[in-house]
């Protein structure tokens, strides 16, 4: 091993500690808190390619320091005076490039080599595990109110007036005929607002030294809210916890249900549906 190959794994990690520097400086610029998964991983093999070429250096430094304990022998202007020689001069620890092109000339034509193994030592099992830069997310739906018409009250409750039906119907009349009469049956109908709620803690420790968590934590919190939200708007209360009972939609009177599986494939389902809803005085509602 030269040293100019050594020099060449330094500047390598140098390029790979560029390279994860500038990454970063990206996501901050951005405003982001957070990598992305595509960032993340990026980061994790430039760390993986800084450890590696890191112990690699380690190792061709140890040798190169080895090869070159017997350069120095020139220095020791007394060892031309008849004093002892060195240990260095009498018995040098390295190997002679020109030796090092013969064992591997043999070892081409197949023939043996003796060759030495060094033990060593590792510090992997001693290692702490790294902590990944991201969290592995719960998956859910959207939200279902994001997609309905909503109002916003002030008050816990909110009477609105519906109409179920309508007697009668308009014709058509000759001049000095009677018009057909129409009569709205309205109700009055009284709708109470619900809270969904809950709450997370998190340790002190957690809220400053793990960001990136405790950023998700308050994410899915919302996310739980939101799924509670769906499970009422479409099933209601099933164990009558609240009071009174909520239905949801498919629990409600009077809305219309559509099984695709018993019917055609395709876009001519969803016609079919169509048609199932233009029945009557009025559309159904959906």
């Amino acid at each position: 091993m030269t040293r100019s190959f050594a020099d060449g794994l330094e500047s390598r990690r140098r390029d790979c500690y560029a390279q994860a520097e500038a990454l970063l400086h990206r996501a901050q610029a951005d405003g982001r808190k957070t990598l992305t998964a595509a960032e993340a991983r990026e980061l994790s093999e430039l760390t993986d390619t800084m450890r590696g070429l890191a112990a690699h250096i380690e190792d061709v430094r140890v040798d190169e320091a080895r090869a070159g304990l017997g350069a120095y022998a020139h220095l020791s202007k007394s060892a031309r005076r008849g004093r002892a020689n060195t240990g260095a001069t009498v018995a040098p620890i390295g190997f002679d490039p020109e030796e090092l092109r013969h064992a591997h000339e043999r070892l081409c034509r197949g023939e043996s080599v003796r060759l030495e193994a060094r033990a060593f030592t590792t510090a992997g099992p001693i290692l702490p595990a790294e902590l990944a830069p991201w969290v592995t997310e719960l998956q859910h739906e959207g939200r279902i109110l994001d997609r309905l018409p909503a109002i916003g009250i002030e008050m816990p409750s909110i009477e609105i007036i519906q109409v179920n039906s309508v007697t009668g119907s308009a014709g058509v009349v000759v001049e000095g005929q009677t018009k057909p009469e129409i009569v709205p049956q309205a109700t009055p109908l009284t709708v109470t607002a619900y809270k969904v709620a809950a709450h997370v803690g998190l340790s002190y420790e957690a809220l400053n030294d793990f960001d990136t968590f405790s950023n998700y934590i308050r994410i899915e919190l919302q996310r739980q809210v939101v799924m509670e939200e769906n499970q009422q708007l479409l099933y209601g209360d099933g164990s009558g916890g609240a009071t009174p009972q909520l239905n949801g939609f498919f629990g409600a009177s009077g809305i219309l249900t559509f099984d695709a599986t018993t019917a055609s494939q395709g876009i001519d389902a969803i016609e079919e549906a169509i048609a199932a809803m233009r029945v009557g005085a009025s559309l159904h509602p959906i």
